[in-house]
């Protein structure tokens, strides 16, 4: 398929699946891929070597999302949910060639390497402006260090919308369980809010920031709250409860 401009392969997982691997050896020619999608990727698929420069969307995903698993048995999806380390996110991005990368997707399990990964990426794919993380702790008990995230993330220049889920799991952030009681709910939100305004508060710097997306669960579908920075002096922080992105 030498004229291949778009390939998306999302494959869910059973267990005792390896990574899926979309080419064994390397072609005799480069692809001039403009968009790829692959979920639970092997670090050390030929495809990555030889994509081309000319792409522009990339997304190395899970699928089925790892946030399901609170809510999905694996047995009720007959799959399992695993997601790449950061490590193992370092080590397709450095194989990878796109210097017109503008808009591209991560899923990780956090490891050592989480800190090297966010600062290859602005060095790496300079004209980023869209991008969307989904960045799980290697344990339960691990805090989620989202100020630290968030500041290094400050470093993409050309950064104008980022969707961020760092599975945060305080009480008030339990995924799917809605509240029932009125005041929970308003507690939930208010809390929601707060942490998106202290994290618009940092992103805002950026001169191309436009807004911060964060994960609303709902019983069966998700959305996408957006906050928007303060554009003017002495104007606040506002959040867009009703947009159009659905998860």
């Amino acid at each position: 398929m030498p004229y291949l401009r778009s390939l998306s392969v999302k494959v869910i997982q059973r267990e005792g699946m390896q990574h899926p691997r979309l080419l064994q050896a390397l072609p005799e020619t480069s692809f001039r891929l403009r968009s790829l999608t692959v979920s639970y990727p092997d670090p050390n698929d030929s495809i990555f070597s030889c994509i081309g420069d000319d792409l522009v969307s990339l997304s190395l995903c899970d699928s089925p999302r790892h946030y399901f698993q609170s809510r999905y048995s694996s047995e009720s999806l007959l799959a399992i949910f695993p997601t790449l380390t950061s490590s193992e996110c370092l080590t397709i991005l450095k194989r990878v060639s796109a210097p017109r990368l503008s808009t591209r997707e991560l899923v990780y399990e956090a490891d050592a390497a989480e800190d090297e990964l966010l600062q290859y990426l602005p060095r790496a794919f300079p004209l980023l402006e869209e991008f969307e993380l989904h960045r799980y702790p290697a344990s339960p008990d691990d805090s989620v260090p989202h100020l630290h995230v968030t500041r290094m993330l400050t470093t993409i220049k050309y950064l104008r919308a980022l969707y961020l889920n760092l599975d945060i799991t305080e009480d008030i952030y339990e995924s799917w369980k809605v509240p029932r009681n009125r005041k929970a709910h308003d507690r939930l939100i208010t809390s929601r809010n707060a942490r998106g305004r202290e994290l618009v508060r940092i992103l805002q710097t950026g001169e191309h920031f436009e807004y911060l997306a964060l994960p609303v669960h709902a019983l069966y579908a998700g959305m996408w709250t957006l906050y928007h920075p303060a554009w003017r002096p002495g104007s606040s922080i506002w959040a867009e409860h009703d947009s159009p992105h659905a998860v």
